[in-house]
């Protein structure tokens, strides 16, 4: 197998306490997108636990992560999993792997401790490729800028534990990992001089957005504003992405 690798796909089982309800995606409706390798990199699970780049899963399923192919550059990065306390018993391990070019089309899926399929879906949602293949080249095609979906199946079940995956790429040519989107909304002060007007940011394509505003405000919707322009800052996927928007009343 060609072990050319896009992403970080780092799956670990972890102890876990009391009742809770683990969402499964699809093409149409993602577990949310891929993170941008932090500076300094990450070499375990636990690493990149602690820097907010992980998701939490139950098994078995099927995951799917959105990330944008970039338009220069090369990308690399690691593929890891572990699972533990599993009816097919416990599997880890990580395979890192060097630079690779945009062109061509290379198979990238590693495919163990029971993770059965890996596939791509373009922008639409359309089937790409039936293993986790990517590049410019044919029969990939992919196109610079374009958000593509990587979904993730693994059979493993009756784990004692959670597993978490933590998908992270390391884009020389600027961000693809990050995919927040944002605009914004407004009421105008009703007279000169008011302190009546509104501005909301709505952020999509992100994970637990956070906002904060040039007066200091952290929600999404700031009321009671004079006539004046305010910045405000999108930050998701545990810091990996930001936007900046401006609303001026």
């Amino acid at each position: 197998m060609v072990r050319n690798l896009l992403g970080i796909l780092l799956l670990s089982c972890v102890l876990f306490s009391g009742n809770r309800v683990f969402a499964q995606g699809s093409c149409a409706s993602p577990d949310g997108t891929f993170f941008d390798m932090p500076s300094g990199g990450v070499g375990t699970v636990a690493q990149a636990n602690s820097k907010g780049l992980c998701y939490v899963v139950s098994s078995p399923g099927t995951y799917c992560y959105k990330f944008r192919f970039p338009s220069g550059g090369t990308i690399s990065g690691t593929m890891g999993y572990q699972f533990n306390g599993c009816n097919e018993g416990s599997c880890g391990g990580i395979s890192t792997t060097s630079n690779v070019s945009l062109s061509g089309c290379n198979d990238i899926g590693i495919l163990s401790c029971s993770v059965t399929s890996m596939k791509v879906y373009d922008q639409n949602c359309t089937l790409k490729s039936n293993s986790f293949s990517v590049g410019t080249g044919s029969p990939c095609n992919m196109t610079a800028n374009q958000i593509y979906t990587v979904c993730v199946s693994t059979t493993y079940h009756n784990c004692s534990n959670p597993a978490y995956i933590c998908p992270i790429l390391n884009c020389s040519g600027g961000t693809c990992g990050c995919i927040l989107t944002s605009g914004t909304s407004k009421t105008d002060v009703s007279c000169n001089g008011g302190s009546d007007g509104t501005a909301t940011v709505t952020a999509t394509g992100g994970l637990t957005p956070t906002y904060l505003w040039s007066n200091s405000k952290t929600t999404a919707t700031i009321t009671g504003l004079t006539a004046a322009t305010y910045t405000v800052t999108v930050t998701s996927n545990g810091g990996a992405c930001t936007t900046t928007e401006t609303v001026t009343l």
